[in-house]
């Protein structure tokens, strides 16, 4: 396993504890209405969001 996809393990805790904040239910509120559909911002889409970096 590389590097970042062990990065990116770290920081789903972190995403997990983001999405139970408001600004975190107002972010899947949003990736949401963006898509028009019933998928809202899930741990990829927090990754391209806030660390562009760990998608390289």
């Amino acid at each position: 396993m590389s590097d970042i996809c062990k990065d990116r393990e770290v920081l789903r805790p972190k995403y997990e504890q983001f999405v139970q904040t408001e600004r975190g239910k107002e972010w899947k509120h949003f990736w949401q209405s963006q898509t028009g559909s019933e998928r809202s911002g899930d741990f990829g889409d927090y990754l391209y969001d806030f660390y562009p970096e760990m998608l390289q």
